[in-house]
């Protein structure tokens, strides 16, 4: 069973949606108030290292007219910096209690991945966070039209799904936010490690940002 207090030695947990989004903008011519959520509880049948069900995924979908506009957007690196660049920010050890809640917040966020489901997943992001994430994809306002296609999963093959495998050095961070370095596995895309920084919203947690620290090979699929 994962045990949020057992943490091993990252992820990109956005990758299904910035895909999506790239697709959208191929396809497309010519996307406000936080829908908030708490940080739900992990689920039982989650282990670390092992790929997360999409029915894990709880998450309520953001509405469109909860979804934010590009004016919201702030500088939000995504792309992996050299490993030997990385520094782990100041900060505090947080408690146990802010550990195991930034983890239900991971296990929704890959959960909601892996069911092929942005909107759920744009359930665990900060406005600021969503909102940098269209701008890049060259969506400042994400029509009807682009959230009807965002509104349908896409579906997955258990061959594709991620797994969350640690959640190491989760730290109070200066400014109060929370960051985390986070690893995670894809069958199709490797391992990857991040660094993720949470912001606290009505006593749960967003992800606020995500840095990639470093990426290995692909495992082949089988």
């Amino acid at each position: 069973m994962m045990n949020p207090a057992r943490l091993g030695p990252s992820w990109s947990i956005l990758s299904l949606t910035v895909m999506t989004i790239g697709v959208m903008a191929l396809l497309a011519s010519p996307a406000a108030a936080l829908a908030q959520v708490s940080s739900p509880a992990a689920s039982p049948d989650v282990t670390f290292g092992e790929p997360i069900p999409p029915e894990v995924c709880t998450v309520e979908r953001r509405t469109l007219e909860s979804m934010p506009d590009g004016a919201l957007a702030t500088s939000s690196p995504t792309e992996p910096a050299s490993p030997a660049a990385f520094t782990l920010p100041e900060g505090t050890p947080a408690d146990d209690e802010t550990v195991a809640a930034i983890t239900a917040v991971l296990v929704q966020s890959i959960a909601c991945t892996n069911a092929g489901d942005p909107l759920r997943q744009f359930g665990t992001l900060t406005d600021s966070y969503i909102a940098t994430l269209l701008v890049e994809a060259g969506l400042p306002d994400l029509s009807p039209a682009i959230y009807g296609f965002l509104s349908t999963p896409v579906a997955t093959s258990p061959e594709t799904w991620r797994s969350l495998d640690a959640v190491e050095d989760v730290q109070v961070l200066l400014d109060g936010r929370i960051g985390a370095v986070v690893t995670t596995t894809g069958t199709g895309t490797g391992t990857a490690r991040s660094f993720v920084v949470f912001v606290e919203r009505d006593g749960g947690f967003l992800i606020d940002r995500l840095a990639g620290i470093e990426t290995t090979g692909a495992t082949p699929a089988a």
